[in-house]
């Protein structure tokens, strides 16, 4: 009996040491892949294909004012050869916003920053409505929605600049 309650706890030592090792190489090996993306991130961005998929671009290649988007991970590039525009609706607890919305022109090849949440829509028509909800016990009285679409399906409520 003895000597099944040492084989038991020689067994038990053995799976801790080896956890620990296990957890060592782990960590180990996060530590590398975190300093390889910061290292990919000193030379290149990950870019986001409005067609799909992504694709590296040195960082260099970013002059002027794209270079705001080095390191981001929201960058898009427009690489569907024909124009795009972004822009918001507000939409009031009535419906559509007064205020007029306003459009940017997203020219081929150009670089833009899209963050793809609940309120951003690419491709879609505004509704004419949405719902409002309250907000930790606060009744919210607008909202923005965010689109991207082709500029010939832009309806001409939507002023482009």
């Amino acid at each position: 009996m003895n000597d099944d309650k040492n084989i038991l706890g020689k067994i038990g030592c053995l799976a801790i040491v080896i956890a620990i090792i296990a957890g060592v190489i782990s960590g180990l090996n996060k530590r590398a892949e975190n300093h390889k993306e910061a290292e990919y991130k000193k030379t290149y961005t990950r870019v986001h294909l409005v067609t799909g998929g992504t694709k590296s671009v040195k960082n260099s290649s970013f002059v002027g004012s794209d270079t705001t988007f080095i390191g981001s991970d929201h960058v898009y590039i427009n690489n569907t050869g024909k124009d795009l525009v972004e822009y918001f609706v507000k939409y009031t607890t009535n419906g559509y916003g007064s205020d007029r919305p306003i459009g940017i022109r997203i020219k081929p090849n150009q670089y833009f920053y899209w963050y793809d949440g609940e309120n951003d829509r690419m491709f879609s028509t505004p509704p004419s409505s949405t719902s409002i909800v309250t907000h930790h016990g606060r009744k919210i009285e607008f909202v923005y929605l965010h689109f991207l679409d082709y500029a010939s399906n832009v309806s001409n409520r939507v002023e482009v600049n």
